[in-house]
């Protein structure tokens, strides 16, 4: 039964979790996307403290400021410039980045940040040895920005459909347009010590058609003893005893349909539950390790206790950042089989439940790492 934030782990997470991340667009964002930077500053102020939520190896002091290299990332023409929305199919907008980066913060804390321990270790900088680092679906640019200012002495590069506009980026950080689905034919063989992909199977990147063959290239491009780290949800809703909700859910309908409607377009909608497997079948990726993170939706547990207040304060931000998944995903269901009118009472009805829930609900997060031979 899950009674805390609960994560099934057998790969221990390290990095400055509880250090603020440098979250790009945050102060530029207004109206409703407000309320998720309200939600961000007390998660991480109620997830850093107490027990049960973050794991013992995570340092609880803040990280100097690093001096940045002025070091260039691996130097690859990028593919034609694109449009976000030709591949990206959620509406791009001030609260969706708000949602897409508070997410970041929330998976940092739930997780215990952004690499695990044996990642750390292989991007420590070693004297003679360029150490770069990709993102895959980079998206905001949050989890890059945080690589580039944890590891100085690495290149990062972001890669998504349509660089954003980062700011004050670190020098050690650039962003390429990069189109997965076509490939990763612009980096060369053995060019990435890690390379990180959270959340491109669907919704966040439905554009991922083949996800073995994604594996694949990233085997590629990795170097002999560099890191694949990948997470995905699946949107199979569950119960506190880990048995899916059946479609008498409208919530659970919700996610159904959205699986459907990615899989009309093509997307890996199962990625999340062969994840590990697949890794494993790829040939040259080896130690892989994987963890269930389990994502309460809503604040419906006892207010008695530690646990129960930061379940709360957690089902509180994933029962709004659903509202806004379910507002913003209309396009990814409707054309799939299913009507304006439809759907609009759909997310209407799951919206209002999400929004009473009365009895716990979860999403599994499905995070796996492996090492290149």
């Amino acid at each position: 039964m899950i009674t805390q934030l609960h994560i099934d782990s057998i790969a221990p997470v390290s990095n400055d979790a509880t250090r603020n991340p440098p979250l790009p667009m945050f102060n530029t964002l207004r109206s409703s996307s407000l309320r998720y930077s309200r939600f961000s500053f007390q998660l991480r102020r109620s997830l850093a403290t107490g027990v049960g939520a973050v794991p013992q190896t995570i340092s609880q002091t803040r990280t100097p400021a690093p001096q940045f290299s002025s070091a260039t990332p691996v130097d690859v023409p990028g593919p034609p410039p694109a449009t976000r929305k030709d591949v990206y199919q959620l509406p791009v907008n001030n609260e969706e980045l708000a949602r897409l980066n508070n997410q970041h913060v929330l998976l940092k804390m739930l997780i215990g940040g952004n690499y695990t321990d044996r990642i750390k270790e292989h991007l420590a900088d070693q004297p003679g040895q360029k150490k770069v680092i990709l993102d895959l679906g980079c998206g905001t640019g949050a989890w890059a920005m945080d690589m580039a200012t944890d590891f100085p002495h690495c290149s990062v590069v972001g890669a998504d459909v349509a660089p954003m506009d980062l700011g004050l980026a670190p020098k050690n950080l650039r962003i390429d347009v990069c189109d997965a689905n076509k490939g990763l034919t612009m980096y060369q063989n053995g060019s990435f010590n890690l390379v990180n992909g959270r959340l491109i199977a669907m919704g966040k990147s439905a554009w991922i058609k083949n996800y073995p063959a994604l594996i694949g290239e990233v085997a590629r491009i990795l170097r002999p003893g560099g890191f694949l780290q990948l997470q995905e949800w699946d949107f199979f809703v569950v119960d506190a005893e880990k048995n899916m909700i059946g479609t008498d859910s409208w919530f659970a309908r919700w996610c159904a349909s959205l699986r459907h409607g990615l899989a009309v377009r093509s997307a890996s909608v199962n990625a999340a539950e062969s994840l590990d497997a697949t890794i494993r079948g790829q040939g040259t990726l080896e130690s892989v390790q994987q963890q269930n993170v389990w994502m309460p939706i809503g604040p419906c547990f006892p207010k008695d206790t530690v646990d129960g207040l930061r379940l709360n304060l957690v089902g509180e931000f994933m029962r709004e950042n659903v509202k806004a998944f379910i507002k913003g995903g209309r396009t990814l269901i409707v054309g799939s089989g299913m009507s304006v009118e439809d759907y609009d009472n759909l997310a209407l009805q799951a919206t209002k439940e999400v929004q009473d829930v009365s009895l716990p609900m979860y999403l599994r997060l499905n995070c796996v790492t492996a090492r290149k031979q």
